[in-house]
């Protein structure tokens, strides 16, 4: 660990972080990628602002389950090496 790296840990119980590219697709470990979070505790988004909450709220490209939605942070981060 460098001193760049600050490790945030483990998504809640029942949460999933995935890292994906640019393009959407997941991150090999130790990749730099944007943080997705895919949880059953999300918001109903951004109080007044439906274009903000259309942007950062989107369905789950890797199934075709409607309510499937994933919140896109626009943080930066990696898996570790493990995978985790």
């Amino acid at each position: 660990m460098d001193a760049l790296t600050i490790p945030v840990g483990e998504p809640m119980p029942g949460c999933r972080a995935l890292v994906v590219d640019e393009q959407g697709r997941p991150c090999p470990p130790a990749k730099l990628g944007e943080i997705w979070l895919r949880t059953p505790y999300r918001s109903h988004g951004y109080l007044g602002q439906p274009e903000l909450t259309g942007k950062v709220f989107i369905q789950n490209p890797f199934n075709d389950r409607p309510d499937d939605i994933l919140y896109t942070t626009g943080d930066l981060g990696r898996l570790r090496e493990d995978g985790l």
